[in-house]
Parts: structure tokens; C-alpha cells; sequence
């Protein structure tokens, strides 16, 4: 349950900074594709999360 410690995390976006676990369960973020598997499946543009956060 991280989302039982949203608020004591900071927010969202702390949250994923936080913890990789976060990142990971991602195929989303801000209407970008974050999964290279998904991306490369079905054509479509990949965005590293870790590079939308900051």
C-alpha cells in the first residue's frame, strides 16, 4: 500500500522519485507511454520515466 503513505511521500511525483517500485508499475505518465515492452509491441513512442519526473 503506497497509497496509504501518499501524503506522508510528499505527493505523486515524490512518490515516484521515491520509489522504484512506483516507476516500475507505470505504462502511463502525463499522456506519455512509459513501458519499453508495451512500445515496442505495438509501435508507439517510448518516454523513459525517469527522465519525465524531473
Amino acid at each position: 500500500s503506497y497509497l496509504l503513505n501518499y501524503d506522508d511521500e510528499g505527493g505523486f511525483e515524490n512518490m515516484l522519485v521515491r520509489r522504484n517500485e512506483m516507476k516500475e508499475s507505470l505504462y502511463m505518465y502525463k499522456g506519455r507511454h512509459t513501458k519499453k515492452m508495451i512500445c515496442d509491441r505495438f509501435n508507439l513512442t517510448y518516454h523513459d520515466i525517469n527522465l519525465l519526473i524531473f
